[in-house]
């Protein structure tokens, strides 16, 4: 008696693998620098810049999903040695960044925070691993995209501007505009005229945020207009891009991985992700980059019997 031959519909052997693998580059991420988003969040919650890391990744997604939509059918044509040789390199990288470039400016943690640096390097690098290079490479707009997670550009400019919440809001602002800009990005007009649209509309429901909650959080002032624009941009074009058709979203066939599924690889990336998770942050009190309230107490004074200034 022979046994019946299961076969899993296309669609869903390409999610599928698709899903498992981003679920592992995933997971490897936040269990390499879980130490890295747990102080990013106590960071934000206190009031601090910082809080924009999270809303960096969304604004990814959306352009890749944009690009992933105008992507013609990929050659399964792939070096894996090649791509084994660069995401090595890209962990090895990383792993330098934490373990050794992060304690050398361990005094400017706060300022700097070279661990959100190499966690964006380690995910290219498992990324490439996984994927592989050509696969990757096709999608560099959002890796160039992503160079917003970096808190120490941002600090910088966010100051230069004038180190306000408006200033801090307003470069979201650009940075989802230009992930509206990828994801609508048919032609360069159409990429122009999201662009400009999303950091209007974004500029706008900025300052009303500002002038009339002035008392909310940080974290929402850069979230929500930045978000909200490009979100109403993106539908927007989406529906035009459809007039007259159907509307239905996700319609189109999800495509399956070109690439061989590889246990080493996804083993060296968990491997280097352990490491970067067992040691520690560098101490917390040597220069924090706080609100406010963070000052150090005034110094205090003693003077002697006979009236003299103490040394």
């Amino acid at each position: 008696m022979t046994t019946p031959m299961v076969t899993r519909h296309p669609a869903f052997d390409a999610s599928w693998r698709l899903g498992v693998r981003w679920i592992l580059i995933g997971a490897a991420t936040v269990l390499g620098f879980w130490k890295t988003w747990q102080d990013v969040w106590f960071s934000a919650a206190e009031g601090t810049a910082i809080g924009y890391v999270f809303v960096v990744p969304f604004l990814c997604i959306t352009a890749a999903i944009g690009i992933s939509l105008r992507r013609n059918n990929e050659l399964p044509i792939h070096d894996r040695q090649t791509d084994k040789i660069v995401g090595g390199i890209g962990l090895l990288v990383s792993l330098g960044i934490r373990m050794l470039l992060m304690p050398r400016y361990a005094e400017n943690y706060q300022l700097m925070h070279l661990d959100v640096v190499a966690a964006w390097v380690f995910l290219f690098s498992a990324a490439v691993l996984v994927f592989g290079l050509r696969s990757v490479s096709r999608f560099w707009p959002v890796w160039l995209l992503g160079i917003g997670l970096f808190p120490l550009p941002y600090r910088t400019l966010g100051v230069l501007l004038g180190g306000n919440r408006f200033a801090f809001g307003i470069i979201m602002v650009v940075l989802a505009s230009g992930a509206a800009a990828i994801a609508v990005n048919r032609s360069n007009r159409r990429a122009v005229a999201g662009f400009a649209a999303s950091v209007l509309l974004g500029t706008i429901a900025l300052y009303f945020t500002v002038q009339r909650f002035p008392t909310a959080p940080l974290f929402l002032v850069q979230l929500g207009p930045a978000l909200g624009s490009a979100i109403l941009v993106g539908i927007a074009f989406y529906v035009y891009t459809r007039r007259g058709g159907p509307m239905t979203p996700l319609d189109r066939p999800v495509r399956r991985p070109t690439t061989p599924t590889s246990g080493l690889t996804t083993v060296a990336v968990f491997a280097v992700a352990l490491v970067m998770f067992i040691p520690p942050l560098p101490d917390q009190n040597l220069t924090p980059v706080s609100p406010a309230h963070r000052r150090p107490p005034p110094r205090k004074f003693s003077f002697p019997a006979d009236g003299s200034n103490a040394r």
